[in-house]
């Protein structure tokens, strides 16, 4: 994800220097997506910090509740486009979400750090890869770029194999040779996310095989806009 704040006025312009509106209500700020930070949780923190709101308030006005804007916050829930642009709404700001495709080009090889552990469970940044994911779905003419580069080692057998069948994916969906990288990276026990057994029985059964055959149990709308609707 790549997010700047920036000072906006009604229509989404920059504001003016700071004496030249002193006579003005202040702006809403917008959060515009143009360089990497590390998760929504550091948004948030930012955006309630500056509002001067508890959890418990911001939770009532947003209408999102107080243990899920502390696990946002915690970097233990990634909230959805929807739920962070409400949240950031109630704290007075705004986001709003846009491409420099010049100076960063979409590339699965950025996402190796894309991964925490915790609990002795490795989680994968969700919403990092969804986020470029979205960005080729707009972009099918980068996809070829997004996938050739081999992604470094992450440290995450578990990242090193996602990221290959991503890849795959990738190339099925737009008929694009799939990269040779890909080949050499499997898992030999299976994995998937935390999950109750309804969800687990969801996830295997709506798994794209690209993920599959390497032993990855995600369901494809975790990852993918238009993949199914999620338990």
């Amino acid at each position: 994800m790549f997010v700047r704040l920036r000072s906006a006025g009604p229509q989404g312009e920059p504001c003016q220097a700071a004496t030249d509106v002193a006579d003005r209500a202040p702006e809403p700020l917008v959060a515009f997506v143009l360089r990497p930070v590390d998760s929504p949780a550091e948004l948030l923190r930012a955006a309630r910090a500056r509002a001067h709101l508890s959890a418990s308030a911001l939770a009532a006005r947003s209408g999102v509740s107080p243990s899920a804007v502390l696990r946002i916050e915690a970097g233990e829930m990634d909230p959805t486009v929807g739920m962070l642009a409400r949240l950031l709404e109630a704290a007075g700001e705004r986001l709003r979400i846009s491409s420099d495709t010049t100076e960063t080009p979409v590339e699965l090889a950025r996402l190796v750090d894309a991964w925490k552990e915790g609990g002795g469970r490795i989680e994968p940044d969700w919403t990092r890869l969804r986020a470029t994911l979205d960005a080729l779905q707009g972009r099918p003419q980068a996809v070829a770029t997004a996938i050739a580069r081999p992604p470094a080692r992450s440290g995450s057998p578990v990242v090193d194999v996602l990221l290959a069948g991503i890849a795959d994916k990738l190339a099925d969906d737009h008929q694009l040779p799939r990269p040779a990288w890909t080949s050499r990276r499997t898992l030999k026990i299976p994995w998937a996310p935390a999950a109750t057994p309804r969800q687990h029985a969801y996830q295997q059964k709506h798994t794209p095989r690209q993920l599959a055959q390497r032993n990855i149990v995600v369901d494809a709308g975790t990852l993918w806009r238009d993949g199914p609707a999620r338990v």
